[in-house]
């Protein structure tokens, strides 16, 4: 299914539980995920995963209590997006 297959999702928490699990979701209907996590090792593993099963997806570290950690987040995955090139 390719219902999101020309956009960028991005899933916080995307590591572990409901989070990872909405991560594949959206990659399995087409979507290129951006798993924001702040646990390095889960987040990396998601990411692996959907591009593994061929998707497309980026890991951003992020800690979404702290305001500078969601602003590097947010432009990490606008340059993936403008360039496409990180989003693999």
């Amino acid at each position: 299914m390719q219902q999101f297959g020309d956009q960028v999702v991005v899933v916080t928490g995307g590591g572990a539980g409901i989070g990872r699990a909405t991560c594949l979701r959206f990659a399995n209907a087409g979507a290129a995920v951006v798993v924001a996590e702040i646990n390095e090792e889960t987040g990396v593993r998601t990411a692996a995963d959907i591009v593994d099963a061929g998707g497309k997806s980026l890991f951003v570290q992020t800690d979404v209590s702290d305001e500078s950690s969601v602003v590097a987040m947010v432009d990490a995955v606008t340059l993936a997006y403008l360039s496409f090139a990180e989003i693999t």
